[in-house]
This record gives C-alpha cells, sequence and structure tokens, in this order.
C-alpha cells in the first residue's frame, strides 16, 4: 500500500511539473510567472542603496 501511494504522489508531482513547463502548451513558455520591475522594487532599491552608501560612507566621515 504505502508504494501505490508513493507512486501516486510522484505521477502527481511529474503532471504539475508537466504543466508549469507549459508541455500542453504550443507556445513557447519562458516562465510560469511574469517578473517585471514595479514602482515599490525600484524604491526598495533605491533605499537600499541610500542605506548602505550611509553605512560606509557616514563612519568614515565621523572618524575624520
Amino acid at each position: 500500500m504505502p508504494l501505490i501511494f508513493r507512486e501516486l504522489r510522484l505521477a502527481d508531482e511529474i503532471s504539475a511539473a508537466a504543466v508549469v513547463r507549459g508541455i500542453e502548451s504550443p507556445c513557447t513558455k519562458h516562465a510560469y510567472y511574469i517578473n517585471r520591475m514595479r514602482t515599490t522594487d525600484v524604491i526598495f532599491m533605491s533605499v537600499s542603496l541610500l542605506l548602505t552608501v550611509a553605512a560606509i560612507v557616514l563612519p568614515r566621515a565621523a572618524g575624520r
């Protein structure tokens, strides 16, 4: 019995992987999700860059 359930789970995982890769679609599939740069991403990257630069520059400026 455990072998049958394991094989069923494995078959389900393989079929899910086939769907994700777009086997049923005649078109070329590049990704499952559409990833685009959004305004919040740009803001987050800018704030992260400013904090990184501040962490490097401010201790050096305070030491002078």
